[in-house]
């Protein structure tokens, strides 16, 4: 019995060095809530800028990438643009859906072309949007899995229950629209 016991507080020892000395080299035990995770769930800071002939959107590159960026009329309108919005998209009185959503990358900017064809548009480079619908529209990034994010949204800007159904985060004013 006594060899079991001093077998087992030998490899016990043996077991908690290995252990002390692998969280001593990376400084984190890979345990979740112990506070040594680094991983942001979130770019820091978004902003979106109206010019003369284009939109630039700048997404800090210190989030978890992969991002699509939407964008939808949400003020009162006779004929609000949702064609970009990355979610319901715009329905033509024909029943055709326009449905388009921005490549944003890793973060970095994002720049869009003023009048670009609502049925035809290029969405790595136009937008249907103009500087006039600043500060009607609500904004949307989904950071995509498949590219690498982490399978979070997050919106901004005029009525961000526009996209409530897709359960993401209000960003309140933190992020510039």
């Amino acid at each position: 019995m006594t060899k079991l016991t001093l077998a087992l507080a030998a490899t016990s020892a043996l077991f908690l060095a290995a252990c002390d000395d692998v969280k001593g080299d990376t400084g984190d035990t890979g345990m979740a809530g112990d506070g040594g995770s680094s991983e942001v769930t979130e770019p820091s800071s978004v902003s979106v800028s109206f010019g003369s002939d284009s939109l630039t959107v700048t997404i800090s590159e210190d989030g978890p990438g992969g991002y699509w960026l939407g964008m939808a009329e949400t003020a009162a309108s006779d004929d609000p643009w949702t064609g970009e919005d990355c979610y319901l998209g715009y329905t033509l009185t024909d029943g055709t859906v326009l449905s388009y959503c921005h490549n944003a990358g890793d973060g970095g900017t994002l720049t869009l072309s003023y009048g670009g064809d609502p049925t035809d548009l290029d969405d790595s480079t136009e937008t249907v949007f103009s500087a006039e619908q600043d500060g009607r529209i609500t904004y949307y990034l989904y950071s995509d899995p498949t590219w690498g994010g982490n399978d979070m949204c997050w919106v901004w800007g005029n009525e961000s229950s526009y996209y409530d159904a897709l359960g993401c985060n209000e960003m309140y004013g933190t992020w510039g629209g």
